[in-house]
């Protein structure tokens, strides 16, 4: 299913694709586009008193943990990781002093994995606890989503798995930014995919059989290892 890697025109889309949109950062280009000169900035949060009050007793308890805030939900289907309990699971069992909060809307319920040291939020924060939190994280992990967006305005560890985009076009003014780009002749396509026909799939093995039938080739192609 999807398109075909090997198709001449189908490389060739790709490669106008990039030669459109590869050298384009997506913070310059708005500033850019309204005749100003800046380069280089970050985007920025704001939160009321009441908010930041909120916020620090929901992150109370945090201080003497690693925390962890893995980005589950994303706009489109190819920008989730299959294998993200997984690699949370491994990484739980090498770091005892560590909680993994697993972010997502009510669609990300399905993905979510037990564990003791890992925390299931999806359907539980709404949109500006989950932004406010992501300051008070030690890591936050996860694909190309608004929710990463929101942590590039904060100095946090980040590790970002690159779809769509390459890093010139995301993350090049992000700060403590670490980004996995998958090793596949379609990346980075530059193009939002709304269903999967247009997007190459791969078979993928979990222990979760409901996203074993097809997977986005991108994310589908990071080893958990």
């Amino acid at each position: 299913r999807g398109p075909n890697l090997d198709c001449k025109l189908c490389r060739e889309q790709k490669m106008n694709r990039e030669a459109e949109f590869g050298n384009v950062n997506y913070y310059d280009l708005p500033f850019e586009i309204a005749g100003s000169p800046i380069t280089g900035c970050r985007g920025e949060l704001f939160f009321s008193h009441e908010e930041m009050v909120k916020f620090d007793s929901l992150a109370e308890d945090w201080e003497s943990k690693f925390v962890v805030f893995w980005l589950m939900s994303n706009t489109s289907f190819h920008k989730h990781y299959p294998f993200w309990g997984a690699v949370a699971e491994r990484f739980c069992e090498s770091h005892t002093d560590a909680l993994v909060y697993s972010l997502g809307d009510k669609s990300s319920i399905s993905l979510e994995v037990k564990h003791p040291q890992i925390v299931p939020t999806s359907g539980k924060w709404d949109m500006r606890t989950a932004m406010g939190l992501i300051q008070f994280a030690d890591l936050v992990i996860g694909g190309e989503s608004g929710l990463m967006n929101a942590a590039a305005c904060y100095d946090v560890a980040k590790v970002v798995l690159l779809s769509h985009s390459n890093r010139h076009n995301l993350t090049e003014h992000w700060m403590n930014t670490t980004v996995i780009e998958p090793k596949v002749g379609c990346f980075p396509c530059h193009e939002l995919h709304e269903t999967k026909e247009s997007c190459p799939l791969v078979r993928v093995v979990t222990n979760r059989p409901k996203i074993d039938n097809g997977w986005p080739v991108c994310m589908g192609s990071l080893d958990p290892d």
